[in-house]
Order: structure tokens, then sequence, then C-alpha cells
């Protein structure tokens, strides 16, 4: 497949990836990743997390002076 592409490169349209990648719009295609829905996901887990961050560092803190 890839000689024949070679072979006829002078037959082929301009093609431009960025057309290419917005027309494509289901769910997990390039032009739709579905980041803002995981965004949706990530962002109210920040704080439990950083609190958790706080906790460990705190009990680290603690490890250390003994």
């Amino acid at each position: 497949a890839y000689q024949k592409v070679a072979k006829n490169l002078d037959k082929l349209e301009n093609i431009y990836p960025s057309s290419t990648i917005n027309s494509s719009r289901h769910i997990g295609a390039t032009g739709n990743l579905g980041l803002d829905k995981i965004k949706k996901q990530i962002v109210p887990l920040e704080s439990q997390v950083n609190s958790e961050r706080i906790k460990l560092k705190s009990k680290i803190d603690k490890l250390i002076k003994i």
C-alpha cells in the first residue's frame, strides 16, 4: 500500500492536517478528545489531593524529627 501511494503522490490532493483533525468530531477522535469532560472530573479532586498531600507532608516532617 505504501509503495502504491509513493508512486502516485502527484495524484493526491493537498490535505491539511488541521482541517482533517477538526473534521473528526466523534468522542475520542483527535478533534474531540473529551478534555472538557475530563477537566470537570479532575477539578473537584484537586482540593482532596492537596489536602492529602498536606497531611502526608506533616507526617513525614514528624518522622524526620524523631
